[in-house]
């Protein structure tokens, strides 16, 4: 069961793709060719696997990645030249619909996309019924992402970096007055309530890497605070994270935890970052930047220090041998 958003909104478009690729080409579809396609794209539209290249624009890039994709099948000599062809220029006009395109406008793509309906259909009948799919598909889409709103919370991003943000998730509840604002910041940040909110910080946040991903936004990462408590709570943690069970997300987003509890569950998170979860780890009082330590921080997505740790001096001595070191 796929729980993760991106991977959600991927198999829509997937089937979405598929859809459109069936009504324009008719009997010359070729499930074997469109796969193919649809794989690349995926890998290169969501995944940003993509060749280094001087291609500026992120669409140009896509362009160039689908026409590859299309010089590789034709090598193999073993698919329709014409239907190859016509499968290219589908997907490179399908990009508008997509959010990529910034150049073509969705009209002058739908024209070039009826042209080739109509190499094997004999009705005009392809703008109405390619709109009324795509109406179709795009309720779907932002029905998603609907699930992963809440009215009653909202995550704030706090910078630390260029691109990178820590979040925190906050509440829009009114309470009595009776309760202090610390009184209630304390029952929302610990025990079961605690580890409970996450759920919805963490499908706050996944939504908004999703939004990312769809601006073309590689670059933006987010750490994601973890409760202590979950360290030690196998089933519990592996459904919270299930929420970012996804190469895309993990790409993006890092679990922080403090060094000492690194190292009093280290077997566990070892576990987890075997199944390419990430962590980044807040530098404490127990770290002490001997050699061990310091490699160990390698593992680590970003290792965070703050200016007020007593053994700061000790540590900031050791700046460049830490990776990806945030100063706070």
């Amino acid at each position: 069961m796929i729980t993760n958003i991106v991977d959600r909104y991927i198999s829509i478009l997937k089937e979405e793709f598929k859809d459109y690729s069936k009504l324009i080409l008719g009997k010359n579809f070729n499930t074997e060719i469109f796969n193919i396609y649809l794989e690349n794209y995926i890998e290169s539209r969501y995944y940003n696997f993509i060749e280094d290249t001087n291609i500026r624009t992120f669409r140009d890039r896509l362009i160039n990645e689908i026409e590859t994709t299309k010089s590789n099948m034709l090598d193999k000599g073993i698919y329709k030249e014409n239907i190859l062809n016509s499968q290219c220029e589908i997907f490179k006009n399908l990009l508008v619909f997509d959010n990529v395109s910034t150049v073509q406008s969705e009209e002058v793509s739908l024209n070039k996309l009826q042209e080739i309906y109509i190499e094997t259909h004999k009705d005009n009948n392809f703008k109405n019924i390619f709109l009324d799919k795509n109406i179709y598909y795009d309720n779907l889409k932002r029905s998603l992402k609907e699930k992963y709103e809440s009215k009653i919370f909202n995550v704030k991003y706090f910078k630390l970096g260029k691109y990178i943000y820590i979040s925190k998730l906050e509440f829009n509840i009114k309470f009595s007055k009776i309760y202090s604002k610390s009184f209630i910041e304390t029952a929302f940040s610990t025990g079961t309530t605690n580890e409970d909110k996450l759920q919805v910080e963490y499908s706050i946040v996944s939504r908004d890497i999703l939004n990312d991903i769809l601006g073309h936004d590689f670059k933006k990462k987010y750490i994601l605070n973890l409760a202590e408590s979950l360290l030690n709570k196998q089933k519990k943690m592996k459904s919270l994270l299930n929420i970012l069970n996804s190469s895309a997300l993990q790409e993006k987003a890092s679990l922080l935890i403090t060094y000492s509890n690194f190292i009093k569950y280290k077997d566990n998170i070892y576990k987890f970052i075997k199944l390419g979860y990430k962590f980044s780890v807040y530098l404490d009082e127990s770290f002490k930047p001997d050699l061990e330590s310091l490699e160990r921080l390698s593992m680590f997505e970003y290792s965070i220090l703050s200016n007020e740790l007593s053994n700061y001096n000790e540590i900031i001595k050791h700046k460049k041998e830490i990776k990806n070191l945030i100063e706070k």
